[in-house]
């Protein structure tokens, strides 16, 4: 168990399903999303991509937490318990600045 945006979160169960996320990557490493994907699920349809988002606004990093927390209004305030509900997959099929798509 980790420590996340509420008092504690939970990953996901082993038979939690999983959503894949299609977007423009996501931010891994950001702590209220390490917990729900792993390194092994970020994917790129052009591995040159890379994985991160590459969006300035961090749009595919925000869909995922959505995706995995829902709105997060009433878990900050009381600092209840988050018990995640799926694992995340995420595949970058928007090509980052100066790419072409190869696909």
């Amino acid at each position: 168990m980790g420590r996340g945006p509420c008092s504690e979160s939970f990953p996901p169960k082993a038979e939690a399903p999983a959503v894949c996320l299609l977007d423009n990557g996501v931010a891994r490493a950001h702590p209220l999303l390490s917990l729900g994907i792993s390194e092994n699920d970020c994917l790129s349809v052009d591995p040159a991509w890379g994985v991160d988002d590459h969006d300035p606004f961090g749009h595919g990093t925000s869909m995922a937490g959505t995706i995995l927390y829902s709105d997060l209004t009433y878990p900050l305030a009381d600092q209840r318990q988050v018990q995640l509900d799926f694992v995340l997959e995420s595949m970058k099929f928007i090509p980052p600045p100066g790419f072409v798509c190869r696909c």
